[in-house]
This record gives C-alpha cells, sequence and structure tokens, in this order.
C-alpha cells in the first residue's frame, strides 16, 4: 500500500520551509527552453495574482513556461473537487504564446520534454545492479509521482516500451548507461514499489551511479563544481543564522539543541558551489544536531539552500525535522542533467516508516520545489 500523504508534500516544501517573501527574478530566457512545464489540467494563467483575477490563457500539462518571478508573500489556497485544499503562492510565468500572468504554485512541475515521453527519472541507489527505483514517470511532459499513474490506466507503465537510461553521479557527470529498461513493480509486506530492471553498464573509472533519467532529446548534462570546505565566518554565520530561527520559532533548546561550529565539523556536510561571473555562491547543507532516539539517530536534522554574496547569507530553502515522525531531508545528488546552468537537487526524504523523492530546482534568487513522491512506507 502506497503511502496517501505524498499528496500533500508539495505544499509543506513550498509553503512552510521557504523563507524569502523577497521578489525572486529568474534567468531562464525563453518559455520553450524553460525547465519548467504545467503539472495540472486547464491551468489557468490569470492577469493579476488572485483567483478573482482576469483568465488570459489556459495551458495544458506538459506545457513549458517561463518563470518569471516568485514573491512568496502572495499566498494562496485552492479548494479542490474532492474537498481538500492545497495551499501556495502566485508564480509570474510568460508562456510560448509571450502572454505574462501568474499561475498558482501547485501547477508548475519538472520538464521532461514531452516528445521524450514516456519516460523515468530513477535512483540507482539500489542492492541489484539490474535495477533501479523509479523516483518519476513522465507520460505528457512532465514529472510525476507513481501514485498519479497508478490511478490512471491509461498511463500503464508496464505497458511503456524498453528504455535506455544515461546515469549520473553524486555530482551529476555521465557515469553509465542502463539499457533495456522495463518496468517491474516489486510488492512488499506492507507497500509496493516501482522499479525498472535493465543492463547497468557503468564506464571504466567512473564513480557509481545515483540518478538516471531515459535518453531524450534534452542538453548535454553538466558536471556541478563543488567544494566541501567553507570558512570559519560563513560557518559561525549559518550557524548563528539557524539559531535565531530556533529561538524565534521558541523551539525547546533541551529538546533541539543549538548547533555549535566545533559540533558542525563532525555533524554537518556542506556543498558550496560557485558561480564566478556573477559573483555569487549557492551552499546547500546538511546539518545534523546530537539528539539521540529509540528508534532513529540524529533525527533532529536542518536541511538548507543559501544564498552568498559578499558573505551574506540569503536563505532560499530550509527543512527542518524535530523528530522521528516528521520527514527527514537527506541529499541524494546535486546536477544539471540538461545543462541549462540550473542546479537540480534531489533529496531523499524520510520518516520513521515511509519515504519518498523531491526534486528542488536552484536559480539565482530562488529554490522552486518542483517534485515529491513515489518511494514507500506504511
Amino acid at each position: 500500500m502506497k503511502p496517501k500523504f505524498l499528496f500533500s508534500i508539495p505544499n509543506l516544501l513550498i509553503c512552510l520551509f521557504v523563507f524569502s517573501p523577497e521578489l525572486l527574478l529568474s534567468e531562464t530566457k525563453k518559455a520553450s527552453d524553460s525547465p519548467y512545464a504545467i503539472s495540472g489540467d486547464q491551468v489557468r494563467v490569470r492577469k493579476t495574482p488572485s483567483l478573482k483575477g482576469e483568465v488570459l490563457q489556459t495551458l495544458s500539462k506538459g506545457e513549458t513556461v517561463r518563470v518569471i518571478a516568485c514573491d512568496r508573500s502572495l499566498k494562496e489556497t485552492v479548494k479542490q473537487k474532492d474537498g481538500t485544499e492545497k495551499k501556495g503562492f502566485w508564480i509570474q510565468i510568460e508562456t510560448n504564446e509571450n502572454k505574462q500572468g501568474y499561475i498558482f504554485s501547485e501547477y508548475i512541475g519538472y520538464n521532461m520534454i514531452k516528445s521524450d515521453s514516456p519516460s523515468y527519472i530513477v535512483s540507482a541507489e539500489t542492492k541489484s545492479q539490474d535495477e533501479l527505483y523509479i523516483i518519476g514517470y513522465s507520460a505528457e511532459g512532465v514529472l510525476e509521482s507513481n501514485l498519479d499513474f497508478h490511478n490512471k490506466e491509461n498511463y500503464n507503465p508496464q505497458k511503456f516500451p524498453k528504455k535506455k537510461l544515461n546515469l549520473y553521479g553524486f555530482y551529476g557527470e555521465t557515469v553509465g548507461i542502463f539499457e533495456n529498461a522495463a518496468f517491474q513493480g516489486i510488492e512488499h509486506e506492507s507497500y509496493e514499489e516501482d522499479l525498472v530492471k535493465g543492463n547497468r553498464n557503468i564506464f571504466p573509472g567512473k564513480p557509481k551511479a545515483i540518478i538516471g533519467r531515459t535518453v531524450g532529446s534534452y542538453g548535454k548534462a553538466k558536471q556541478v563544481k563543488i567544494d566541501r570546505k567553507i570558512g570559519q565566518k560563513l560557518l559561525e554565520d549559518l550557524i548563528a543564522d539557524n539559531n535565531l530561527r530556533n529561538k524565534t520559532e521558541k523551539l525547546d533548546p533541551k529538546k533541539i539543541p543549538l548547533l555549535t561550529a566545533s559540533f558542525c565539523k563532525d555533524k554537518c556536510d556542506f556543498y558550496l558551489v560557485k558561480n564566478e561571473a556573477k559573483n555569487f555562491e549557492i551552499l546547500i547543507s546538511d546539518m545534523r544536531s546530537e539528539t539521540k532516539s529509540d528508534v532513529m539517530e540524529n533525527f533532529n536534522r536542518i536541511f538548507r539552500i543559501d544564498k552568498i554574496t559578499n558573505g551574506k547569507i540569503t536563505n532560499l530553502y530550509l527543512h527542518r525535522s524535530t523528530s522521528p515522525e516528521e520527514d527527514s531531508a537527506r541529499l541524494l545528488a546535486i546536477t544539471d542533467i540538461d545543462g541549462d546552468d540550473k542546479l537540480e537537487v534531489w533529496v531523499h526524504f524520510s520518516g520513521y516508516e515511509w519515504w519518498y523523492y523531491g526534486l528542488i530546482l536552484v536559480e539565482e534568487h530562488f529554490a522552486l520545489p518542483l517534485y515529491s513522491g513515489s518511494g514507500g512506507g506504511v
């Protein structure tokens, strides 16, 4: 049985864990070249950021758009036909017809290119070399969860033709190929998990594969250059920013101890990506506290993405877990699969008895969660 809670995860990622209310501008030049695609059916583009705004255009699933800006202060709640609610904010976009307007953040996803569909994104962290776990599917040009697919008989992955996938390492370097990939479900005692089965071939001298994507018409992958060390001043500022958030949110210091620089030498992982042309850096941090429990060690965990400009920290994304009953984030890979100089941050989220995958696309001024789903649990 697949966990039903996954349907609400994108709301949490966008609305609760991002702390940059200022207007954030995108560097994407044309909608047709964009990594962003519509993930809903018949999505309305409105003239103003309001449900009462004039409808300028209606977009279909898989159509690409250019994100002009994200203003997270423009919050919105949209009621669904089944009575549930989706919470998000308005994103300013431009369509392929050069119309500019606003769409609800829950209806934008990761562009998988319609002409390449059906296709997969996979995790290569499997015990068997001839299997890959499915992170997400695409039948209409946008990455979707297995939950969505299994609810649509006309998108039965078992009918997908066999595919060839490119395999990438932790930093997005091409490390091999996976041939004759065919869908195969695997049944566990309390959940079902999706995978593809085929033939893995890692090129000589290359590191292990982490992420895979069906071969298609997207650009050539670029390896992301990472510095694993950060300066003492930046570390102290990062810890101070985190501890200030703890105090602002009035978190119990006995349950959630404040981080220290000495502790972070062993319990924090940093990934610094430099953009020398524009004089800024993107810092991805996985910070863990000393808290332990009988069921999970180091479950007090902070996963954050920050922009660093002349030593100044601007937080773009923050996810905190304080107990085994909350989702804990672990960095899976940092890639630029389509070579557009935008970071794709792949995340493995997990709790006591569940897990799922997430994708956060990082531009200079914002980090936008575009996908979460698949995985398994109870």
